[in-house]
């Protein structure tokens, strides 16, 4: 079943330049309706051809705000994870990502992917260690100069209730509570809290006038804070006690020996028959304790039925339900009256005694009755519901009395409250300064240490990061036979840059001799990223398989980022994975962007040569798209590649003639124009002219830029026959005149100097085409700027 790769048609981008969101077409279907499987974006510098590289890269990571690839009807393909895992971006991101090279003394120590990233964290992670450490330094000091020490939080307090204490605290407390007070930590946490922006002396008169009105109210006496308990009259149920007492319990029918048992608690003898019910129910007692005869098993338990019979059940009953019908004598409560008056408590204390008076006589009969438990105790209510009622009477009488003279010292206690709080609002003034330096400090010593824990937490969790990171780094392994392969390919030499691992690294070889980390170039980096980039595809699959699953790989600037000398092993790099990639999966596809002109022509030419290659295998179904990339999304594109490198050609030749060749000579100004002109447009998007005003542009000139520039004037006068003006010298304010050869040859060269200025390798790589050597044309390029240098004429 079909994936979702061969869907894509697109990408909508809503980020960077494209931040409103827009459309820019990848693929497209060829003359025969089939869909292309490859594609080549061509975007001069500016144009957002690394917006679109990112979002691609993030649509694949799931990063990507709103971005989306997208197919014919425009909407998102729904990609698996596995489908986003293959589809993979090479760009200056992937190569700052995926590569590190450090030094291991005069070694060059390679890191890639996974081991990159990790050793990038770790470096990340101890810088902010060190930084942590700082910090942690400045804060543990901070603390320190606050715990001990002259500025310490002690030292400052102490600064602090001296001040309160020099400003009369303890003599205006003292008129307020007597003695000579001192500064509790309760006090001064008053103080501390008694902030006002009243003036100093007006809370000064008020303390005096108030401090006088309480002398006269001391009059009055002191609060009482005591109450007098009044009682739940339902627990005084003397009815019920009544009752009890006057019940009659049955008599069993008895024997003589029984009868007697009988007599005894009748007459009030009773605990001598529960005594001897406790004797004779031991099995060890065998002699009578009161006549000393011998006892047999038999007599003893007999004796202990009998005596079972009179104290049967029912009594037990009833002596229990006899207990609970006890009322308690009732107790003063000594906390709850221990701040009120004697005086007030005479008339309470008075029914207190008359109702305990009569719990005493239930009590008394109580005992009675337990004593002979079948003689009744006949007896009326003694009164204790109403010496009840008269004590809660008493009660409530004593408490309204306490409100009385509590009502009369309130305005008293309210006055000395008001006192005590003007004594600390005079303290707090008297040591403000004192104590705004103490709240400084407090909340410093505060955040110092909320800082120290938070950096303390940030160490630890940083610290396991960083073990979790060697771990990743120790365990990460590539594919170095694979990389070594492709670095082959790219040099054509087995041992030019080669992968040896060593240890859980892997270091540079040159012909079997290391490699210092200053000798590798950024083209040599980029040719290791790339070839690592291609790597990863066969990642965890065997040998033969590497690309059998369906993939998107994206590749920005593949060539241009690269050293000029190794652009012919880079472009046969490409062309191998790209045959290996696109053969192995008839759903993979691949899209080349780029801003040169120069690799634009390469990749068509590979693609080319693959459309031709794959004719045979793939039953003519490859076929690929040029689009160029604009701010309103991409456009079909066709370059005529042959007839700008054939004006380069001639224009070259030109430059290099030692004999005028008239024909060539008539049209060569037309020839330099057409040059200037398809560079300026499909590189810069600008009139040729621009060349010249470009500050940035003149500036890639470097000390030529001037005298090039005057060049791009006059080569802008041109009228498409000849040269109207002729250069007389090589200086930028020189005229020249028309049908020169010297000086036509002297503008050939200008511009070839001006192309090389501008992209060092564009000349270069267009005249390779026509068997051209680089070497010759860099050492003609050198040898024609010399005299613009000086500002002579040759």
């Amino acid at each position: 079943m079909q994936g979702s790769i061969p869907s894509i048609r697109g990408v909508y981008v809503e980020s960077g330049p494209f931040a409103q969101g827009r459309n820019f077409r990848l693929f497209g279907d060829d003359s025969n309706g089939v869909p292309c499987r490859a594609s080549i974006v061509f975007g001069r510098n500016g144009s957002g051809k690394t917006t679109l590289s990112r979002e691609i890269a993030g649509i694949a990571s799931g990063t990507s705000a709103g971005g989306y690839l997208y197919g014919a009807d425009e909407k998102a393909v729904p990609l698996s994870e596995g489908e986003r895992a293959r589809i993979r971006v090479f760009n200056e991101d992937y190569v700052r990502e995926k590569v590190l090279v450090e030094a291991d003394g005069v070694e060059s120590i390679v890191m890639l992917g996974e081991q990159a990233d990790a050793k990038k964290k770790i470096n990340e992670i101890d810088a902010e260690l060190v930084e942590l450490g700082k910090q942690f330094v400045e804060q543990r000091d901070v603390r320190d100069r606050l715990e001990s020490g002259r500025e310490s939080i002690a030292n400052l307090e102490k600064a602090a209730k001296t001040a309160a204490k020099d400003g009369g605290w303890a003599d205006r407390r003292a008129a307020i509570d007597g003695g000579r007070p001192s500064l509790t930590t309760a006090r001064w946490d008053a103080i501390l809290s008694s902030e006002t922006k009243e003036p100093r002396k007006a809370l000064q008169d008020e303390f005096d006038r108030k401090r006088a009105e309480l002398g006269r109210a001391e009059a009055a006496g002191s609060a009482i804070a005591g109450r007098v308990p009044v009682l739940d009259p339902s627990l005084f149920d003397e009815d019920v006690l009544v009752t009890l007492l006057s019940k009659k319990l049955d008599e069993p029918v008895l024997t003589d020996r029984e009868r007697r048992i009988m007599s005894l608690v009748q007459e009030g003898h009773q605990e001598i028959v529960e005594a001897a019910r406790d004797v004779f129910s031991r099995d060890e007692t065998t002699v009578c304790p009161m006549c000393q005869r011998e006892l047999t098993p038999e007599y003893r338990e007999s004796l202990e039925e009998s005596i079972l019979r009179v104290l049967s059940d029912a009594v037990d009953a009833y002596r229990a339900d006899l207990d609970r019908a006890r009322i308690p004598e009732i107790n003063e409560d000594a906390v709850a009256l221990g701040d009120v008056p004697e005086e007030l408590l005479v008339g309470y204390r008075k029914a207190l005694a008359a109702a305990n008076a009569i719990i005493s006589s239930y009590e008394r009969m109580v005992g009675e009755r337990l004593g002979a438990i079948y003689a009744q105790v006949e007896t009326a209510p003694l009164g204790l519901a109403g010496a009840i009622a008269a004590l809660n009477a008493a009660a409530a009488a004593a408490n309204e009395e306490i409100d009385s003279i509590n009502a009369s010292v309130r305005d008293r206690d309210a006055l000395r409250e008001r006192l005590l709080g003007l004594a600390d609002q005079i303290a707090w003034l008297d040591a403000k300064d004192e104590i705004a330096a103490l709240d400084s400090a407090k909340a410093e010593l505060s955040a110092a240490k909320e800082k120290l824990d938070e950096i303390d937490g940030r160490r630890r969790k940083l610290n396991a990061d960083l073990n979790r990171e060697r771990t990743r780094m120790a365990m990460t392994n590539i594919a170095a036979e694979t990389i070594n392969s492709f670095l082959a390919n790219v040099y054509f030499d087995t041992g030019r840059f080669v992968l040896v691992p060593e240890g859980n690294v892997y270091k540079i070889r040159s012909r079997g001799k290391p490699v210092r980390p200053q000798d590798v170039s950024a083209g040599e980096r980029n040719v290791l990223a790339l070839c690592y980039f291609f790597s990863e595809s066969g990642r965890g699959r065997f040998e033969g398989s590497e690309d059998a699953d369906p993939q998107y790989i994206v590749l920005d600037d593949p060539i241009s980022s690269f050293d000029v000398e190794n652009e012919i092993g880079i472009c046969s790099l490409m062309r191998e994975r790209f045959e290996g990639i696109l053969t192995a999966n008839e759903e993979s596809r691949v899209t080349v962007m780029t801003h040169s002109l120069n690799a634009f022509q390469e990749t068509e030419r590979i693609l080319c040569d693959l459309k031709e290659t794959l004719k045979t295998t793939n039953a003519g179904k490859f076929n690929y798209k040029v689009y160029r990339l604009t701010h309103g999304g991409t456009e079909d594109y066709v370059m005529k590649r042959s007839e700008y490198q054939s004006l380069l050609k001639r224009a070259y030749d030109f430059a290099s003639s030692e004999a005028e060749d008239e024909a060539e000579s008539y049209v060569i100004g037309n020839v330099l124009r057409r040059i200037v002109e398809g560079y300026s447009t499909f590189n810069y998007g600008i009139k040729m002219e621009m060349l010249a005003r470009d500050p940035t542009l003149v500036g890639r000139m470097g000390p030529v830029g001037k005298a090039l520039s005057g060049v791009m004037y006059r080569l802008a006068l041109n009228d498409e026959s000849h040269l109207r003006d002729r250069v007389a010298s090589l200086s930028p304010t020189a005229s020249f005149e028309p049908y020169s050869y010297d000086e036509k040859r002297a503008m050939a060269r200008c511009v070839l100097v001006m192309l090389s200025r501008l992209d060092p390798y564009h000349v270069v790589r267009h005249l390779r085409n026509f068997g051209v050597s680089p070497s010759e044309v860099q050492e003609n390029v050198r040898r024609w700027e010399e005299p613009l240098e000086r500002g002579t004429d040759e």
